[in-house]
């Protein structure tokens, strides 16, 4: 049996925006011989937005100015969807020592995107409030994109005589689409990343 072939279905329910998902997965794994594997993934995956977008409170004002109250505008911000694929080869260059390539690709939809204000809230931007991020200035809507690909470089050397080595090389391309519908980089973008662990 060279090729292996998995199909699911994943249902969801998100009780926040109260709403369904139903997300499709598939896997084919292709082994032509003992050494090379190649592998092929999709998934299409929800989430919901981050849950201070839903309960975040706006002052109401009145004719003067003055707060006369608070509301949440955010209480039917869409889940947020993307297509995952990934493409990943596999070779076993000797008995303790193996390689893999792995390209992907990543497209978001319905993220939270705000249209009003004159520096637009991007949730491809976001990042927790313990980092400082103070939300949308004002209410947002479904319809941000972004996109996120790249490659993978491993070399990987199994425990052998006392010691083992994984090394990474890392390109990725991180970007979003703004309410002009010009594309721009995300604050996660970084062109290389190489660790090597020990």
């Amino acid at each position: 049996d060279k090729l292996k072939a998995n199909v699911g279905v994943r249902g969801t329910y998100y009780n926040l925006p109260n709403k369904w998902a139903v997300e499709p997965r598939l896997s084919l794994i292709f082994d032509p011989s003992k050494r090379h594997r190649i592998a092929l993934g999709y998934a299409m995956q929800s989430s919901e937005a981050p849950f201070r977008i839903y309960y975040q409170q706006f002052a109401i004002k009145d004719s003067l100015g003055a707060t006369i109250g608070y509301e949440r505008l955010n209480t039917d911000v869409d889940l947020m969807r993307n297509h995952y694929a990934t493409l990943e080869y596999t070779v076993k260059v000797s008995e303790f020592w193996q390689l893999e390539l792995m390209p992907y690709f990543r497209y978001w939809t319905s993220m939270p995107l705000d249209l009003i204000g004159s520096s637009p809230y991007h949730l491809a931007n976001f990042e927790s409030e313990q980092f400082g991020d103070n939300g949308p200035s004002n209410k947002v809507t479904s319809v941000g994109k972004s996109t996120n690909y790249g490659v993978d470089l491993s070399v990987c050397r199994s425990f052998h005589k006392g010691y083992y080595m994984v090394g990474y090389l890392s390109y990725m391309k991180s970007s979003f689409r703004d309410k002009d519908n010009i594309e721009r980089n995300t604050r996660f973008n970084r062109p290389y990343m190489t660790r090597i662990l020990g």
